[in-house]
């Protein structure tokens, strides 16, 4: 019985060093990371979340070294190593096996209860965990109110009722069975369950965390353990006193279950899949991907861009060669699932398929193999043409579009004027092809980056009008120009002024919209901003409107002289047949050779000319339909009129009046010595008049 008591109470000692090494472990590492923060000044960078991790990890490694190793090693070697049982039994206040036998006497005894009371107070009595843990199950701190707080009563009468109410239960038996409790409980009897059910609350929620078999493993261990807690506390309650019994039992496999838990693998990291398709005949877009909390909006949207932005490739592609593919299109985008993991990009043309890094280097690879993936599905079609032939020799989607460029642009414009035998070959055509290929070029390469295309559409459809718009306005002159000739020649009814008008009038409209052309490409080239740029080609549209109406008004007035001329001279049939005609040949050699100016010039000269030669009609005696009278009145307004331009105008203007000036003089001369006679009065006045 000695020797079973000295075993039994090395095993308690042994247990209780195993758990005080485990607490000081604990607190050791617990203090090392505080005073580390405070010396190093970084008090905020202490993770108390890995702490934790590191004392639970060796809080389940002494777990599994009480619970599996050490028993292992004591039943195959002997010893008195601790264990879990040990352990629990000795923070349980209880050694050994409690059991009730019949005394003979129509009662019962405790067997085994005295001597282990007598190693439980050996164990307690001798200094060290004992001055916590005396006799009867009382906690001794040595700090007076804390003592009283953990040693008061929870609920219930108190473990000595229990000892009172067993028959024989008295002196050290007694004691061990109050340590043990019963039908009550204090404070500090109560610190044991609660921390089972709050570890295993806390393993549940942990292990579900988690996820996974090691995760549903460790879950089952913490709601073990914490069923374990409240049988604890039911038991202590009187409630269902035989769950204490279980409570190491408990305690030991939820800590095994949680500790195998914590070895094995947890759920996997989902990637959030998501896959967008695209069909290239009817455009129909199918989505697919992980649901529910897997599900990743930005994931979809990012496989939508891409996959969309090889279906614009596809069709860019139909609109140049003028045939297309009946193939899907998809793509896929993936999260990382690991540190260093940035998630997979799944690219599938057709039967062809490719993966790359969902990184910006993956991204430039996926645009790239779309391209050469399309171009090869292009290249199943049985295509046949010119096109067909383009298609099958071009290597890559930038070759391809640079080779149909060339093509539409030079080789057809070349072959057509080769074939219907012109000079030349179209040259709007040539233009037109010129001003779009640019834009072509770009919109494709726009929609291979997944951009925007509606500016560069909006600029290529702009220069398109432009050209458009200078053709008409050609084609308008060339009719106009013939239809003044058709009017002069009797051919065609209506007004050759107007005609020539409305020549006139495009032609201006075009040299103000060129102004206007190389005004903005200018003031760009200087690098000035939109709004300025903007600005000053306002001002310039607003001084060429300015300048058109003074125009029109200095036409007007033109206009209504030269009626005002016809109207005073009985000349209007003949002048008008003649300024008609010199207005036709006019025209045309502004057509021909564009010196507007020169014409111009040109016109005025004549209609000056036809004006001196109608004047000195009505001067003249055998033609003029006046009277004597009348013509010398003809002459003293136009020797009048010619004074004046001799002293106001230009210098050209000035000189002209002066030699017109010497004709003149003489001509009222005579009428005056036919009307007055020579050597009269009136006759030596209007001398005069004229010598002075």
């Amino acid at each position: 019985a000695i020797a079973d008591a000295t075993q039994q109470l090395q095993r308690q000692r042994t247990a209780y060093d195993e758990l005080a090494r485990v607490g000081e472990q604990a607190f050791d590492r617990i203090g090392s990371s505080i005073t580390q923060a405070f010396a190093n000044g970084g008090m905020r960078a202490i993770n108390f979340g890995n702490i934790a991790k590191a004392v639970f990890s060796e809080v389940i490694q002494a777990g599994m070294r009480l619970a599996v190793i050490n028993p292992i090693v004591n039943s195959v070697f002997g010893g008195n190593r601790a264990t879990l049982g040990g352990a629990m039994s000795a923070l349980g206040g209880s050694s050994g096996s409690v059991s009730l036998t019949p005394d003979g006497n129509g009662g019962f005894s405790l067997s085994n209860v005295a001597s282990a009371a007598s190693t439980g107070r050996s164990l307690f009595s001798g200094g060290g965990l004992g001055s916590f843990f005396p006799g009867g199950g009382s906690i001794n701190t040595g700090v007076g109110f804390l003592d009283a707080g953990l040693n008061a009563t929870a609920f219930g009468g108190g473990a000595g009722n229990i000892a009172s109410s067993v028959p024989g239960a008295a002196g050290d038996g007694g004691a061990l069975l109050a340590h043990a409790g019963g039908g009550g409980a204090t404070f500090g009897q109560l610190l044991g369950p609660a921390a089972a059910i709050g570890g295993g609350l806390y393993g549940v929620y942990s292990g579900i965390q988690k996820g996974g078999v090691g995760g549903y493993t460790g879950a089952a261990g913490g709601a073990i353990s914490a069923a374990t807690g409240i049988g604890m506390l039911g038991s202590a309650a009187g409630l269902l006193p035989a769950l204490g019994a279980l409570g190491p039992i408990g305690l030991a496999l939820g800590a095994a279950l949680a500790l195998a838990g914590a070895f094995m693998p947890g759920a996997q990291v989902s990637g959030k899949g998501q896959e967008v398709n695209f069909h290239t005949l009817n455009g129909a877009k199918t989505t697919y991907g992980l649901g529910g909390d897997r599900f990743s909006q930005g994931n979809q949207d990012y496989a939508s861009q891409l996959a969309g932005g090889v279906a614009q490739l596809e069709s860019a592609l139909q609109d140049k060669l003028g045939f297309g593919i009946d193939t899907s299109i998809g793509a896929g985008v993936t999260s990382g699932r690991k540190k260093g993991d940035p998630g997979t990009l799944y690219l599938r043309v057709g039967e062809q398929r490719a993966q790359f890094g969902n990184d910006e280097a993956g991204a430039k690879a996926f645009g790239e193999t779309a391209g050469r993936f399309l171009l090869d599905e292009f290249k199943r079609v049985a295509a046949t043409g010119d096109k067909g032939s383009i298609l099958q020799k071009s290597g890559s989607i930038e070759e391809l579009g640079k080779n149909l460029d060339w093509y539409e642009s030079t080789y057809l414009a070349l072959t057509k004027a080769s074939a219907t035998g012109a000079a030349a070959a179209n040259q709007f055509q040539i233009a037109l092809d010129a001003a779009v290929a640019p834009f072509v070029l770009a919109a494709i390469k726009a929609r291979e980056l997944g951009l925007a295309e509606e500016a560069l559409n909006t600029k290529r459809d702009e220069a398109i009008a432009k050209l458009a718009k200078q053709r008409d306005a050609e084609v308008a002159n060339i009719n106009d120009t013939i239809a003044q000739r058709e009017i002069a020649a009797g051919l065609l009814g209506g007004s050759a002024d107007e005609a020539r008008q409305r020549v006139e009038e495009r032609m201006a409209t075009a040299a103000a919209g060129k102004e206007v052309d190389d005004l903005r490409a200018k003031l760009e080239s200087l690098g000035l901003a939109t709004d300025d740029v903007s600005t000053s080609v306002e001002r310039l549209t607003k001084l060429q409107g300015a300048e058109a109406e003074m125009r029109a008004k200095a036409a007007a007035q033109a206009a209504a002289d030269a009626a005002q001329q016809q109207l005073r001279d009985n000349f209007t049939a003949a002048q008008s047949a003649y300024l008609s005609a010199l207005d036709a040949e006019i025209s045309a050699k502004q057509a021909a050779t564009q010196a507007a100016q020169a014409n111009v010039d040109a016109l005025r000269q004549a209609a000056d000319g036809l004006r001196d030669y109608t004047r000195g009609l009505a001067l003249d005696g055998n033609l003029s339909p006046l009277t004597l009278g009348q013509r010398l009145d003809e002459s003293r307004t136009q020797y009048d009129a010619l004074m004046r331009q001799t002293q106001t105008g230009s210098a050209s203007d000035r000189a002209k009046a002066a030699q017109q000036l010497q004709g003149i003089a003489g001509t009222r001369l005579g009428l005056s010595s036919s009307y007055y006679a020579p050597g009269t009065a009136a006759y030596v006045a209007e001398y005069g008049s004229v010598t002075q």
